[in-house]
């Protein structure tokens, strides 16, 4: 099996530059700034965006680290960064999970935890599954909580 995606994978963070690209040239442009180095402005979306999620103030500060002049309309460019990301990701993840047959679990359903360190052979209770492969467990003999874990770290335990 392939390792799961990441917020983090390069495949990510380059699809996200994709986006946020056009944008940034746009208020480059509109800045007065005549560059047409799209590659070293990619190169730059992308060392920020490699520096952790953040929102966009914070990431402006990175760019601002690397000599840009960043200004409230960057901030607002920056600031769609985390949808780009979840979108990127959530495609990413789809298509892991078709790519490995894996299907999304029944709600209700009774599961012994596999690899979570936290709950290893614990048994619970799927009560909410996410499109993104993870979904919520809550434990038998708790009151309340669970844990988002992806489909792959538990299996179904049928009940006869």
């Amino acid at each position: 099996m392939q390792k799961r995606p990441t917020k983090n994978d390069d495949i990510v963070i380059n699809k996200v530059a994709d986006k946020l690209l056009p944008h940034i040239v746009n208020w480059l442009k509109n800045g007065g700034d005549d560059t047409e180095d799209k590659e070293s402005i990619y190169k730059d979306i992308q060392k920020a965006l490699k520096w952790g999620p953040k929102d966009g103030y914070e990431l402006a500060k990175d760019f601002d680290s690397m000599g840009w002049c960043a200004d409230s309309e960057l901030v607002d460019i920056l600031n769609d960064t985390s949808s780009y990301t979840y979108s990127a990701y959530q495609e990413l993840c789809t298509q892991w999970l078709k790519d490995n047959n894996i299907i999304a679990p029944p709600l209700n359903s009774k599961v012994k935890c596999k690899n979570h360190p936290k709950v290893k052979d614990a048994i619970g209770i799927l009560t909410n599954v996410y499109p993104d492969g993870t979904a919520t467990i809550t434990l038998d003999g708790k009151p309340s909580g669970g844990y988002i874990m992806p489909w792959e770290e538990f299996e179904i335990i049928n009940e006869h």
